[in-house]
């Protein structure tokens, strides 16, 4: 019969006197690991008695969610679990458990051996009491009393050799007293060390009745924080050359880290693209109310330490709610013929997550060892192009853009940018879904020539019957492709912009019409887009000019 339980755990539950307590080993079975978090299953096996008893499952990490509980179970038939507790207590680990154990067991020999001890000595003592009573008791009728030498002596001999083999062992019985107290007292310094030293584990006590003795097995299902995985790629560009197709391949990796306490050794290991730990409902909008603005209050001390606003009037207001406290801080603003494969784990999509299926058992310490593991890789023809910002930087960079074809979303990750072969560095992807368009930069490339020359500077007055200021900017921008294959290149350049009615921004004549304005929404930055064929150059001419009037002063634009 299958049973199952969803108990919702309340700490110190009491019951009913149960039969008796079964301490049942149990073992981590399987574990579905979150971006932040993880479900453990645990598995136990038992043989119930009839009749009610409590399981009790040790080991458990100390963060489990005790909310998380969960308890599912088979057996015989009239099995039912009847609730669930959990405690924290104290633990020692493993190895000092052991020598605990086996402190104890040499005290208890040492103690059994005292008490061995201590009747040896009583007997020797009452023997010696027993002979010395012989020699003061009265002669039997008719005896002689005074007895001969011949028949004295022997008597004597006999009882002397008597009484040092008695006094020997009592001797050599509390010299070894002596060391098995020396011992004990060792033995428990050694036991205060064994101590708990503040670690503490989480147990689960699963209460249950059989009508009937029979094997049980359990599912102790539950969640951790302290475990996690995140997303890891590579990125391999092949630029293919003269007539030939570039060819990217993106690999995905996971990087598993837990350090619950337990450990996961042969485990069924799922990663799941779910996040369990955030938000699960969209935030609630506010009032906004706009009003006036109006000049900000004086402030002035009193003596009580406090910043007390002052009313227009100059007399200080009393309301507590006008105080400041002065410590208030501000916020401030070498090639194999074959090279090996790495096991990739299956995906499996489960409504909108994706879940990673590793193949086969996986071991996880609980270190906080980073394990890496493929879950994919998908290859692309992307289109390849440069792109400059010569206002900033005076090269181009070789860009990438692909359409990623997923059946599951990219976690955002670090990626590693491997360009014909050589690392260039690392960047960054975004959260992708299929269907989407990116970008990957692979680092300067040094076959597309950037220079920039400043043509014009110009700043004075203009205007016949009223004056104003004016400032004129432009540059050329030459680019050379020395590739052997054509290149689309895109250069980026920015000029001012106004919100401001007397002040004028217009293009410089003879500028190139950008094929892009206000990039991203930016205002002022705008793109060209050039065609470049092998060995081609092309001048892209850029520039502004700025009217304002002559007695208005400009805040400092950059340039």
């Amino acid at each position: 019969m299958r049973l199952a339980l969803a108990v919702l755990l309340l700490a110190s539950t009491s019951l009913a006197a149960f039969a008796g307590d079964v301490a049942t080993p149990s073992r981590v079975a399987a574990v579905t690991v979150y971006p932040q978090g993880a479900d453990v299953t645990r598995t136990a096996a038992v043989t119930l008695a009839a009749g009610p008893q409590r399981l009790l499952l040790s080991g458990l990490p100390e963060d489990v969610d005790t909310t998380s509980i969960r308890v599912e179970g088979e057996g015989p038939e009239g099995l039912l679990i009847l609730s669930v507790d959990s405690k924290a207590v104290p633990v020692l680990g493993e190895a000092n458990d052991q020598v605990r154990r086996e402190t104890e067991a040499a005290l208890k020999a040492l103690a059994d051996e005292r008490a061995a001890l201590d009747l040896g000595i009583a007997d020797a003592e009452a023997q010696k009491q027993f002979l010395m009573g012989l020699g003061r008791a009265p002669l039997p009728a008719g005896a002689s009393p005074t007895p001969d030498a011949a028949t004295l002596g022997p008597v004597l001999d006999l009882m002397a050799a008597k009484f040092a083999a008695l006094s020997k062992t009592i001797q050599e019985a509390r010299v070894r007293q002596r060391k098995i107290d020396e011992e004990t007292a060792d033995l428990n310094r050694k036991l205060e060390t064994l101590a708990p030293d503040g670690s503490m584990a989480t147990e689960v006590a699963v209460n249950v009745t059989a009508a009937q003795a029979g094997a049980a097995t359990f599912k102790v299902k539950y969640r951790v924080a302290a475990a996690g995985w995140q997303p890891l790629y590579d990125a391999r560009l092949s630029t293919g050359g003269k007539g030939g197709t570039p060819v990217l391949l993106v690999s995905r990796q996971a990087e598993v880290t837990q350090q619950t306490g337990e450990s996961w050794e042969g485990v069924a290991l799922a990663l799941s693209t779910a996040r369990p730990g955030g938000a699960t409902a969209a935030p609630e909008l506010t009032e906004s109310e706009v009003g006036p603005w109006q000049p900000p209050v004086p402030m002035a001390q009193n003596g009580a330490g406090w910043l007390t606003r002052e009313k227009a009037g100059g007399a200080p207001s009393a309301a507590p709610e006008a105080m400041v406290a002065l410590d208030a801080a501000a916020p401030e603003a070498v090639a194999a013929d074959k090279p090996a494969e790495m096991q990739q784990a299956g995906v499996v999509m489960a409504g909108f997550q994706a879940v990673y299926v590793v193949p086969g058992l996986s071991n996880v310490d609980n270190s906080g060892t980073a394990r890496k593991m493929a879950i994919g890789s998908d290859t692309y023809e992307p289109t390849l192009s440069a792109l400059a910002v010569p206002r900033l930087d005076p090269h181009a960079y070789l860009t990438a853009s692909f359409t990623a074809e997923l059946t599951a979303p990219m976690l955002p990750g670090r990626v590693s940018l491997y360009r014909d072969g050589v690392f260039m560095g690392e960047g960054g992807l975004p959260l992708l879904n299929g269907g989407e368009v990116t970008k990957l930069g692979f680092g300067v490339d040094d076959l597309v020539s950037v220079k920039v020359q400043e043509t014009k500077r110009e700043a004075g007055e203009e205007g016949l019957l009223t004056t104003s200021n004016s400032e004129v900017r432009a540059y050329d921008i030459s680019l050379k492709n020395l590739h052997d294959f054509a290149l689309p290149v895109t250069v980026m350049d920015r000029m001012p912009f106004a919100t401001h009615e007397d002040i004028k921004v217009e293009a410089v004549s003879g500028a190139s019409a950008p094929t892009t304005r206000d990039v991203d929404g930016k205002r002022g930055v705008s793109a060209w887009a050039v065609e470049l064929a092998p060995g081609a150059e092309q001048v892209v001419k850029t520039g502004y000019k700025i009217t304002w009037p002559k007695d208005m002063k400009l805040l400092p634009y950059g340039d």
